[in-house]
């Protein structure tokens, strides 16, 4: 938990409770020992608490609103501290705090410094900002570190904060390291345990290739042609940067149900990036899901289905009276052709079916 001085800062849930005990105990939190998390750990917090228990840096009690309805309830608590740091915060239902093994134990740090860091560009960037206002801050520490269980956590580089309150930090280091920083800004401090830094490979990844593929329809009946269009295009989502491939060759390939090639295309893309073509749908084949698919990647899904347009339109009303049960019900609807005519001398089959129904409460 990370806030500031004077805060609501600490949630709490309670059911059947009606007083809550902490104390607060500061603990160094620089780059500690090999072997050693980067915080405190439960163990080494309680240890902490119990050797400081006659002069903890702060102490206080909270009464909870105990309804008797044996239901839970969340009551929000203002620690005393108002020096900044990293704390050990600790609640038991003992004010003197004897049996640590039912003593509940948190990092807490008290502190205005808030860090951001993304990527832009293969660099890492962190934005130092003040969690009261907002403001960037301009000339606060960044130390980037090297996680090291073995030999201890390494410091790699120090960056200050410009103007706008931005670090940038490129390092060339092993692609499978992890890495963390510690931050300072007059007396507030904080810590980012899972700082992302892009590795740095001598050899640059190519620029991912792809099309987008468009159809004139979505459902085809046999023997009626497909017509369609290309995009290619190279680039990603990480830079946002993307651009046409023009004069580019491209294979288009038009595949069956069973992902068999039915037909096949060599195009290459006009001064735009794009190419258009055109396949027939040869009768005899499996139906249901075909696909258009390009060398690039891309690939577009139609139906091919034996179908035969209607030409007639069937519409049923709504009953005039309500159905009830063991009566005749009598519906009342119209057949017209879409040229606006009434069907005359059609032939209907109907049926009627139940299903239950369940009110919601139910389920």
């Amino acid at each position: 938990a990370v806030d500031g001085v004077g805060k609501r800062s600490l949630r709490v849930r309670h059911k059947n409770m009606a007083v809550l005990y902490f104390r607060a105990v500061r603990m160094e939190w620089r780059p500690r020992p090999a072997g050693k998390n980067i915080l405190p750990n439960a163990d080494e917090m309680k240890q902490a608490v119990k050797d400081r228990a006659a002069a903890p840096d702060a102490e206080w009690s909270v009464r909870l609103e105990d309804l008797g309805d044996y239901r839970m309830h969340t009551t929000f608590v203002t620690p005393p501290i108002d020096r900044k740091g990293l704390y050990c915060v600790a609640a038991s239902l003992c004010r003197d705090f004897r049996d640590m093994d039912s003593v509940l134990v948190l990092q807490f740090v008290v502190s205005d410094l808030v860090l951001m860091s993304r990527t832009v560009d293969g660099v890492a960037e962190v934005t130092a900002s003040s969690g009261e206002t907002g403001t960037r801050l301009a000339g606060a520490s960044i130390e980037v570190y090297r996680h090291d269980w073995q030999k201890g956590h390494k410091k790699l580089q120090t960056e200050t904060t410009d103007a706008e309150g931005r670090a940038r930090i490129s390092l060339v280091d092993g692609p499978r390291n992890s890495y963390f920083m510690f931050a300072s800004f007059g007396d507030d401090e904080a810590l980012d345990q899972h700082l992302m830094l892009p590795y740095h490979n001598s050899r640059e990844p190519p620029e991912p290739t792809t099309a987008l593929v468009y159809t004139d329809r979505t459902v085809y009946r046999p023997e009626q042609t497909v017509f369609y269009k290309v995009v290619a295009y190279k680039g990603s989502r990480a830079n946002a940067r993307f651009g046409t491939l023009p004069g580019t060759e491209i294979e288009v390939e038009l595949r069956d149900g069973n992902y068999q090639v039915v037909a096949a295309d060599k195009l290459r893309t006009n001064d735009f990036g794009s190419a258009s073509g055109s396949f027939k749908i040869p009768a005899g084949r499996l139906l249901g899901r075909w696909s258009i698919q390009t060398s690039l990647g891309g690939s577009a899904q139609v139906a091919v289905e034996e179908y035969k347009r209607p030409s007639f339109e069937l519409k049923l009303d709504d009953p005039k009276e309500p159905l009830r049960l063991n009566r005749r019900a009598a519906f009342e609807g119209e057949v017209r052709y879409y040229f606006g005519l009434p069907v005359t001398s059609g032939h209907v089959e109907w049926r009627v079916s139940k299903e239950p129904v369940f009110p919601r409460w139910w389920c």
